[in-house]
Parts: C-alpha cells; sequence; structure tokens
C-alpha cells in the first residue's frame, strides 16, 4: 500500500497550544485502512451476509450505530452501503481482502484510504469545543458509545463517532479535500480551552 500522508501539512504542529491547561487532546490518525462496500438495489441481503462472513461480526442494523469488532469498525452510511476501517496490518489491504468476496454481480468495493483524514479529539472539554460546531445532542444519554453522525460544520461534510471505553472520545472522518479547512476549525476552537496536539499515529 501507499504510505498515507497527512493533508493538513504545516497547520498540524504538535506541542500544546491555547490557554494553560489541557482541555482537549487531538491526533491525526495516519495509521487506518478505509473502504466503501455498496450493494446494489437487489443485492442487499448478499451483500450484509458475504461481508458479515467474512469479517466475522454482525454489521450495524442502522445508520445511527457503529459496529466494532477487535480493529474493525462498520459504519452503514446509507442503506446497503458501508464504510469499513481497520489499523493498516501485515496482511492484505481491506480492499485486497474484501474485493474477491464483494464479486461485481453483488456490489463494489472502493478504496477510500487516500480520500479520508481521521482526527481523534479527547478530553474533557471534548464536547464543548464540538459543540461549537456540531449541530448535535452530544449528551451521552442521547449521543452514547458508538453513536455516529453524518453531519456538515461549517458547510464540511464530516462522520463524527464517539468512540468506546472513553467517556470524552471521538472520531472525526473528514473529506481530505477540506480536512485542513476543517482542522483549522478544530484547532482555534480548541485553544480556547487548551489544547495538546500529538504526534500522528502512523
Amino acid at each position: 500500500m501507499s504510505e498515507i500522508r497527512s493533508a493538513l501539512g504545516a497547520a498540524y504542529a504538535p506541542g500544546h497550544h491555547g490557554v494553560a491547561g489541557t482541555g482537549v487532546t487531538l491526533r491525526e490518525r495516519l495509521d487506518l485502512d478505509l473502504v466503501q462496500v455498496a450493494a446494489f438495489a437487489q443485492t442487499r441481503e448478499p451483500l450484509t451476509a458475504a461481508l458479515s462472513h467474512e469479517l466475522g461480526m454482525l454489521l450495524p442494523a442502522d445508520g445511527r450505530t457503529a459496529s466494532l469488532q477487535g480493529d474493525v469498525t462498520v459504519y452503514q452510511i446509507a442503506p446497503g452501503r458501508y464504510l469499513i476501517s481497520r489499523p493498516w496490518g501485515v496482511g492484505a489491504t481491506l480492499f485486497d481482502e474484501l474485493t474477491p468476496v464483494i464479486g461485481p454481480d453483488v456490489g463494489a468495493v472502493t478504496d477510500l484510504s487516500h480520500a479520508r483524514s481521521f482526527i481523534e479529539l479527547r478530553g474533557e472539554a471534548a464536547r464543548e469545543v464540538l459543540a461549537r460546531g456540531f449541530a448535535l445532542d452530544l449528551d451521552p444519554l442521547v449521543f452514547g458509545e458508538n453513536a455516529f453522525a453524518q453531519t456538515p460544520v461549517h458547510h464540511i461534510s464530516t462522520l463524527l463517532h464517539r468512540l468506546p471505553g472513553e467517556p470524552s472520545a471521538f472520531r472525526i472522518l473528514v473529506l481530505r479535500t477540506f480536512a485542513r479547512s476543517f482542522w483549522e476549525w478544530l484547532f482555534e476552537t480548541s485553544e480556547a480551552f487548551g489544547c495538546e496536539v500529538l504526534e500522528a499515529q502512523r
């Protein structure tokens, strides 16, 4: 696989920024593989069955909650359409692994590894930072673990996922084309709470 290069460029500066204290930490993830798998109108059931068998997990039942199994995360972004991510490993890429399983009569597998940027936000002020741009109710009782939503922030399309196991941890997927603009908004908003930008995870 080709090396994933950051779309954030010089705007990504590890270190402490903003006011004293650390309300949030920010980290770009460059170690995640990503594909989209989409069924045709009449092939949703066979695609879902084949994908579930190959991944060894139940797929999401709706478009609001992600499914996780080990390092694999699956989002249903439309009926019969899934985004699947996992860390790059020693073996085959998701595209190489799933393409033979999802034949051309059943659906299409598209490699999006170089098409999205992954940014993670953690910390006690994470909800407050996100609330300044995301028009979502992020109360844990409403937007709990593994909840996700596709929503624009200043006209930039994003997918926001509340990660499991931590009370204030979120992952954001954003089109690489707009990643730098989105990052600038996120970084400047986070500075008001004190933020630590961590080295990108590769």
